[in-house]
C-alpha cells in the first residue's frame, strides 16, 4: 500500500548546493519511531511543489492506517493519505 504525504513547502529545508530534499525533522521522527522509510516522490527537483511530496509504502491497512495517523499529527505535515489502488475504467 503507498501512502502518499505532502509536507508544507516552508517546513523544507535544503542543504546548499545541493538538489535533494530534506525530510523534516518530525516526519523522520515519526519513520524511524514506526520501522519505515521515507522516500521523495520527485527527488533532485527544483520546483517547491514537487519537493513537498514524499512516500512510504505499508504492507496492509491496518499498517497504512496507523502511520497516516501519526504523520498527520506532525506539524510538518500538510497531508497524508492512502493513495487508491491504480485501475483500469
Amino acid at each position: 500500500m503507498y501512502i502518499s504525504i505532502q509536507v508544507r513547502p516552508d517546513a523544507l529545508r535544503q542543504a546548499p548546493g545541493a538538489l535533494s530534499q530534506t525530510i523534516p525533522e518530525d516526519l523522520l521522527r515519526e519513520a524511524s519511531d514506526l520501522g519505515i522509510t521515507v522516500r521523495p516522490v520527485h527527488p533532485g527537483v527544483e520546483d517547491p511543489n514537487l519537493r513537498s511530496y514524499f512516500c512510504v509504502e505499508a504492507p496492509d491497512l491496518a499498517t497504512a492506517t496507523e502511520i497516516i495517523s501519526r504523520f498527520q499529527k506532525c506539524s510538518s505535515v500538510q497531508s497524508a493519505y492512502l493513495k487508491p489502488r491504480e485501475e483500469l475504467p
